[in-house]
Parts: C-alpha cells; sequence; structure tokens
C-alpha cells in the first residue's frame, strides 16, 4: 500500500522500483491509499493493513 500526495501510476511505481530494487524485491501488488493504520506511538499495524488489502482496488503487476 503506497501512501502518494498526488495521483501516480503502477507502471511509474513499478519502473522506479525496477531502477533501485533486486527483482526479488519489487513488489508485485500496488495499492494507493489516503493513510496508513498507525497506532498511538505511529508504529504501521501491519494486521490492520494486510486486512485492509483490496484486490478488486490494487494493480498485480505481471512477472519481469
Amino acid at each position: 500500500m503506497i501512501v502518494a500526495s498526488s495521483p501516480v501510476l503502477a507502471a511509474d511505481l513499478d519502473a522506479w522500483c525496477l531502477e533501485r530494487l533486486a527483482p526479488y524485491e519489487r513488489p508485485r501488488w500496488f495499492e494507493v491509499v489516503d493513510t496508513l493504520p498507525r497506532n498511538a506511538t505511529n508504529k504501521v499495524l501491519k494486521a490492520q493493513l494486510r486486512q485492509a488489502h483490496d484486490p478488486q482496488v490494487a494493480v498485480r503487476l505481471g512477472e519481469r
């Protein structure tokens, strides 16, 4: 999941990742959200993040 300040395309995110990450580190799903779920100490709540994943909204990229 990505919090973007302006509209962004999954293809642009993928290109950015391919330039900077090893192929096995590259995300396969991109989902833009307004905010990430956080607790009082500002840590991301990963369980809530997994539950919030919506395959209907997320963009799945193919293998390269």
